[in-house]
């Protein structure tokens, strides 16, 4: 059931105008995607995971204090955004899921801005389903 959820939640990210989506765990396991034709949203999952791996390195290596919120690579005809998705399961301890999405180049200004209020929508719709495959 709670799959089923996150790909409805997906499902509104692709048909909102990106071409895939994926939640998976920090590791790579795809939870959840969906696609367009065009784009395997399974290779997706362990593409954001590695780009998870290397801001974890950054991190490291540059004395941050905070973990990656956002990664962003732009690409002629595609933009691949990575998000890190918190999920509280105590109140010194927490998990980490990734959102990824392959959204159209925008340049404009407000697509820019849909596309962000779009996967806010998404995270916060999901992390009810996350937390409870927490408890699984």
């Amino acid at each position: 059931m709670s799959i089923h959820v996150l790909k409805e939640i997906l499902s509104g990210l692709v048909e909102n105008g990106f071409m895939a989506a994926v939640f998976a765990k920090s590791d790579g396991l795809p939870l959840a995607g969906v696609s367009t034709t065009t784009i395997n949203e399974k290779s997706l999952a362990p593409i954001i995971a590695m780009f998870s791996e290397v801001s974890s390195e950054a991190k490291e290596e540059l004395s941050l204090n905070s973990d990656m919120r956002e990664i962003k690579i732009k690409y002629g005809d595609a933009t691949i955004i990575c998000r890190n998705v918190q999920i509280e399961i105590s109140k010194s301890e927490s998990v980490s899921f990734l959102i990824a999405a392959v959204a159209p180049p925008e340049e404009d200004l407000e697509a820019l801005k849909y596309q962000a209020k779009l996967l806010d929508w998404a995270i916060e719709n999901a992390q009810p389903v996350l937390r409870d495959l927490l408890t699984l």
